[in-house]
């Protein structure tokens, strides 16, 4: 994956039991207002208001397979023609025979697997959770998929969510003009159950709300995004990005 790719993460439920070490839930939780599920008829709405090039990522703030009708909504966006990543502890991923076999059949589509293994302190470690990972990735790599395997305990490779958690590494607060090193247009964005998108999957806190794409579309939320976020990150002190190790001078 690119910088420049347009992403669209998906955020499937408003609250995550998995607790994983280096996820702020507390930070959600306190932040957001809306429906406790994403429904079927919603993710359609914000698939009509995104356009082909956009990638959508199963993944967002929380894990996505605790909405029982995730896989139903990765199928419909395979179906639709759409580039997806999934990023999932397969936790509540009791249908994980029916996820490879989606991912292997739009193989052409799929930009991206990645399983987080248990962080082995508050992730959910039961036996049940860990054979369906091994069994998830058993088949995919049978059928020609590698996924990639995240490991929690490496806490050289985990952010803290712009200040949101400590993850033993010095906390950060830029100064003078700065961008994102991971989108230099800001477009890697979130979308919560009630279709409010957000800048990007730092802002546990719902500090920068850019629209609601069941009522606006794709482009309206960019455009915004530009008039707001990127003058603001060379002109004033008061965006996540001040506060975030992707953040670089502009």
């Amino acid at each position: 994956m690119t910088a420049q790719v347009s992403t669209l993460e998906i955020t499937t439920m408003a609250q995550c039991s998995v607790r994983c070490t280096i996820c702020p839930q507390n930070a959600l939780a306190a932040a957001y207002k809306g429906r406790h599920r994403l429904t079927i008829d919603g993710f359609h709405q914000a698939l009509l208001n995104t356009p082909k090039h956009v990638r959508i990522h199963f993944s967002g703030f929380v894990e996505p397979w605790l909405n029982s009708e995730c896989t139903t909504m990765l199928s419909l966006a395979l179906e639709k023609g759409f580039r997806v990543g999934v990023w999932t502890t397969c936790v509540g991923m009791k249908d994980w025979a029916r996820v490879a076999n989606l991912l292997l059949c739009f193989k052409a589509h799929v930009e991206t697997v990645c399983v987080h293994l248990a962080d082995g302190v508050y992730m959910a470690t039961s036996q049940a959770a860990s054979d369906t990972r091994g069994s998830f990735i058993h088949a995919l790599q049978a059928g020609g998929i590698t996924p990639e395997l995240y490991s929690m305990r490496d806490t050289s490779t985990h952010v803290d969510r712009a200040g949101l958690v400590q993850i033993g590494k010095a906390p950060v607060r830029h100064t003078g003009p700065i961008k994102c090193s991971y989108s230099d247009d800001y477009s890697h964005n979130v979308i919560l159950p009630n279709g409010d998108v957000h800048l990007c999957c730092m802002d546990y806190g719902l500090k920068h709300k850019l629209g609601n794409l069941f009522e606006q579309t794709w482009p309206e939320l960019r455009t915004h995004v530009i008039d707001d976020i990127a003058i603001r990150n060379h002109t004033q002190t008061d965006t996540i990005c001040r506060k975030c190790h992707g953040a670089v001078p502009a």
